[in-house]
């Protein structure tokens, strides 16, 4: 799955076969361990002013609130934040350019459960807000399921199940043990 966002994303550019991106198309891409870039003893809000185009700068605290990072939060010192503030903060850098088509792999993998739901509810937002283009790949694929407009589920390299969440939902449910199957 990684492989593949990061096809998808021109990160990795060893494969075989091809693909095109539409016209106009600009990729963002996020993956599991981005957030470990995001490292110093600046503030958030001097991060972000250091990295967003000089016609950002204005709206920066309106995204950062967006972000869940309102009043003084923005003057915390990048050293002391937590694995989920760093996502969303990485997050939030990489939205500071033009992109219309977001790829996220795994992006709350080394999350806890209340810094996963809080990057979810930002990128959900943000989804809502603009009309980005989102791709997940994601473990923690309950709280997404009923959020998306269409799954597809690969096993051992092939699409295993492709749909409508309400084609896919009742043939993954943990009532019929295929749920546990999904890898």
């Amino acid at each position: 799955k990684s492989t593949l966002l990061r096809v998808l994303a021109e990160v990795d550019k060893n494969y075989t076969g091809s693909f095109k991106l539409g016209s106009g198309v600009k990729v963002g891409y996020f993956s599991q361990d981005s957030a470990e870039s995001i490292k110093g003893s600046e503030t958030i809000l001097e991060r972000l002013e250091n990295h967003a185009p000089l016609e950002l700068i204005p709206r920066l605290r309106d995204m950062l609130g967006a972000f869940l990072f309102r009043g003084d939060d923005v003057f915390k010192s990048i050293d002391v934040l937590s694995g989920g503030e760093k996502s969303r903060i990485a997050l939030l850098e990489l939205l500071l350019r033009p992109v219309n088509l977001l790829i996220l792999d795994e992006p709350t993998a080394q999350l806890d459960p209340i810094s996963a739901e809080r990057f979810i509810s930002s990128v959900l937002k943000l989804n809502r807000e603009s009309g980005i283009t989102i791709i997940i790949s994601e473990h923690r694929t309950e709280e997404l399921l009923p959020l998306c407009d269409k799954l597809i589920i690969i096993e051992n390299g092939e699409i295993f199940l492709q749909g409508s969440p309400a084609e896919i939902i009742p043939k993954i449910s943990p009532e019929n043990n295929f749920y546990h199957s999904i890898p």
